[in-house]
C-alpha cells in the first residue's frame, strides 16, 4: 500500500500518511494526569513536527471517516522505540496514541488491529512490539488482551521511568480483537 490514505473496510476509519497541518494538530495534544507526560513541551514542539514527517519514521494518522477529525496516530520502526531499551531486528516497533478526549471510549483495540493489519501489508510484518510505559495501565492491558507478551522491562535514563517490552507474534496467534469502538 502506497496510498497516502487506507481505508479499512466497516472502519469508519480513514489512515493517511503523516503531514504537517496534522502533525502540528498532534504536537499539540494536551494529555491530563499521568498521560501528561507525553505532552509535547513548547520548546520541543518545531523537531516534533518534523519527526512526525520524516518518511523514515513511517508515521501515520487516522481520522473517522464521518467528520474528518484526527483519532489517533501511530509510528512503525526505530521511532516507536524508548531511549534505554535494548532491542534486536526481530520485530516490527509499533507506537500509538489516542486523541486525549478520545481515551477512554473504546477506540484503543480497533487502532491497535488496524495498526497491525495496516503493517501487515505496508511492511510485511508478523511480528510486533510494543514499548509502554508502566503507569499506562489502560495502554499495557489493551495490549495483554490483544496477546501481546511481556518480554522485560527497563528503567528509562532521563526520566526513570519503566517501560514493558511486549511482543505479539501473528504468525502463531489469530487473537487480536476486531471490535468497534466509539
Amino acid at each position: 500500500m502506497t496510498d497516502a490514505t487506507w481505508q479499512p473496510r466497516n472502519s469508519g476509519l480513514v489512515w493517511h500518511k503523516m503531514n504537517e497541518s496534522a502533525a502540528k494538530e498532534i504536537a499539540s495534544w494536551q494529555y491530563e494526569g499521568n498521560a501528561a507526560f507525553y505532552n509535547t513541551r513548547n520548546e520541543d514542539m518545531e523537531a516534533t513536527v518534523v519527526a512526525f514527517c520524516e518518511p523514515a519514521h513511517r508515521y501515520h494518522y487516522v481520522t473517522r471517516s464521518a467528520d474528518g477529525r484526527i483519532l489517533a496516530f501511530c509510528c512503525f520502526g526505530e521511532d516507536a522505540r524508548v531511549l534505554g531499551g535494548k532491542y534486536d531486528e526481530n520485530a516490527l516497533d509499533v507506537g500509538i496514541s489516542i486523541h486525549p478526549r478520545s481515551i477512554g471510549r473504546g477506540w484503543g483495540k480497533q487502532i491497535l488491529s488496524l495498526a497491525m493489519e495496516f503493517a501487515c501489508c505496508e511492511y510485511q510484518a508478523s511480528r510486533f512490539r510494543a514499548t509502554i510505559a508502566a503507569f499506562n495501565e489502560r495502554a499495557l492491558r489493551m495490549c495483554r488482551t490483544a496477546g501481546f507478551q511481556e518480554c522485560f522491562y527497563f528503567l528509562q535514563p532521563e526520566n526513570r521511568c519503566r517501560y514493558f517490552v511486549l511482543v505479539l507474534d501473528r504468525s502463531k496467534s489469530q487473537s487480536v480483537s476486531h471490535q468497534q469502538g466509539g
